[in-house]
């Protein structure tokens, strides 16, 4: 469990590190034929489209049902996270993202 959390993390930080490149790329190739105005305003663009491509293939995917939290093992890692947070408060506001990132993972989509 905490792999796939940790996978799931590094993912998503290759990710944004991906794209940002990208982003860049595609303004510097754009930056060659146009003015630096419209090649920001074209890679905007594209990012825009982009991201709502993934806003619709994400609002149309089918997921699993949703895992209740709360066993032995959640019980477990909240303990440990206070028994952290006692020592650090920085561990507290990392601890609530990771909670939450956890809880929307496991819980899907709600409407």
């Amino acid at each position: 469990m905490i792999a796939r959390i940790a996978l799931l993390f590094f993912a998503a930080v290759f990710l944004c590190v991906g794209i940002t490149f990208m982003g860049i790329g595609l303004y510097q190739a754009l930056l060659l034929a146009m003015a630096p105005w419209a090649a920001s305003l074209v890679t905007g663009v594209i990012g825009l489209v982009i991201a709502g491509l993934f806003a619709i293939v994400g609002s149309h995917w089918n997921s699993g049902p949703a895992s209740a939290l709360g066993g032995p093992g959640f019980n477990a890692a909240a303990a440990s996270i206070s028994r952290a947070v006692e020592t650090n408060p920085l561990v507290a506001v990392a601890a609530a993202a990771a909670v939450g990132i956890v809880q929307s993972l496991f819980s899907g989509r709600r409407r």
